[in-house]
């Protein structure tokens, strides 16, 4: 069925938006994206406790267009479900699907026939499908994530914490110190 790598490389293009997930749900701790809704869609497969796991770039598919042309497609990511059939996906935005729909729809019929032959399911998702009240509530929790990091403040915080700990108060003191911050007699 799908050998969990990437058969596709994703390569830099004019349009677009490129980037990396950090994922215990690939085979090799990755997700690559090549669209922000691509992206969001990867997000939702992360948090999401039905999904077992996915990879992008699944599988390449040969088809004979309707002039008799050898074409290639591959799709955009398979997920495995603990509790229902597979899914192969494409991810468009709607407007594409729109625009483009009779273009794409031989590759999308190979798909689904592949799908059938493999005991799972083809669709076409859009941001109607995939920007849900699910993935914002997702996005918003991985706030601290996507903040910058305080790593330069770590390691002073770190040397003013004695190893058995310290009291609030203590600690307090030890940060105005530091900082040269005038402390709160109320505190």
């Amino acid at each position: 069925m799908v050998d969990w790598i990437p058969v596709r490389e994703i390569r830099p293009k004019e349009q677009g938006n490129r980037g990396f997930i950090p994922t215990c749900k690939t085979r090799n701790g990755i997700a690559e994206y090549e669209s922000c809704l691509e992206r969001d869609f990867y997000l939702l497969c992360d948090h999401a406790p039905s999904v077992s796991r996915y990879q992008p770039q699944p599988v390449t598919l040969q088809y004979t267009d309707s002039d008799g042309k050898s074409r290639q497609y591959t799709p955009d990511v398979f997920v495995e479900y603990a509790d229902h059939e597979p899914g192969l996906y494409e991810i468009k935005y709607a407007e594409e699907v729109s625009k483009n729909r009779k273009k794409y729809e031989e590759r999308w019929d190979a798909a689904r026939e592949w799908a059938t032959r493999n005991g799972a399911e083809f669709k076409v998702l859009t941001e109607t499908a995939v920007r849900t009240a699910r993935k914002e509530n997702v996005w918003f929790t991985l706030g601290s994530s996507k903040c910058l990091s305080n790593d330069s403040y770590t390691s002073k915080l770190t040397s003013l914490l004695k190893s058995e700990g310290v009291t609030y108060k203590e600690l307090c003191y030890l940060l105005s110190e530091e900082l040269r911050v005038q402390q709160d007699s109320n505190i």
